[in-house]
């Protein structure tokens, strides 16, 4: 089904949704009915049309979401790499900040009760996250 349907209904066990080529108020408008027949009984439960969030906030807030808190002065939210690292040159890049490495060092340090974890192990890790990402870069 097409991220363009609207009026999704199930009719004779069958799937019907409209489409148009504009708003569906003012455009070429079509109904459609797939070839796959439902059970008997089923329903639509839900329908989400197609959005986007966007969450603003400076670089303080950003580090703060992605468990990094007071450590935007030193470590970069996109590469693990420390402020001398990313302030050489535009060219050096380093491995990504990812959720996976954001949840593996926040175990290890609840798990370091012996402290031994040093600020370059943490790489500006010190809680958890309070929201998962997903970011590209252009």
């Amino acid at each position: 089904m097409s991220k363009h349907a609207f009026d999704v209904l199930i009719e004779n066990n069958a799937l019907t949704y409209s489409l148009s080529t504009r708003d569906h108020h003012n455009g070429f408008c079509m109904r459609h009915t797939d070839d796959l027949k439902l059970p008997m009984g089923s329903e639509v439960i839900l329908t989400i049309a197609s959005f986007n969030i966007f969450i603003t906030g400076d670089l303080s807030f950003y580090a703060d979401v992605l468990g990094m808190p007071s450590s935007t002065s030193y470590w970069c939210p996109f590469y693990l790499l420390s402020h001398p690292e990313w302030q050489q040159s535009a060219d050096v890049n380093g491995d990504e900040q990812t959720v996976e490495f954001q949840e593996a060092t926040y175990r290890a340090i609840l798990e370091d009760s012996q402290k031994k974890m040093v600020p370059r192990d943490k790489k500006g890790v010190s809680s958890q996250m309070h929201y998962k990402y997903h970011h590209c870069y252009t």
